[in-house]
């Protein structure tokens, strides 16, 4: 899905339906996430437009293949998704920040992701 923001639709929202994973817990974990992701963002001063928005949590989708652990941090951490990239030459050029101690760092993928090699 690529979401559009229109006039007639200002929700960049079409027909979809998540029956197949609505069951699971993490679904919910997942909505509310980025309900306090949105509240953040407007506390910080930093609310976002709704097609923005969109676009965010898209890539923020796109790049969870992508995570990578934190060099610095030992012990359980959460292992985060870029929070940038470029894509060029069959390569995703990643840029990370770890949540717990903000250390941040690069790292180069081939774009070949194995649940979608033929």
């Amino acid at each position: 899905m690529t979401p559009r923001v229109t006039t007639e639709n200002p929700t960049g929202i079409d027909t979809f339906d998540h029956t197949a994973v609505v069951h699971l817990p993490e679904y919910a974990e997942a909505s509310k996430a980025l309900d306090a992701l949105s509240q953040a963002s407007r506390r910080a001063g930093d609310e976002l437009e709704q097609s923005r928005w969109l676009e965010v949590v898209c890539e923020m989708s796109a790049a969870l293949p992508f995570a990578d652990a934190c060099v610095e941090c030992s012990g359980p951490v959460p292992i985060p998704a870029p929070y940038a990239a470029v894509v060029s030459g069959g390569r995703l050029d990643a840029h990370y920040r770890c949540p717990s101690c903000g250390f941040t760092w690069s790292r180069a993928h081939e774009l070949k992701l194995p649940e979608f090699a033929e």
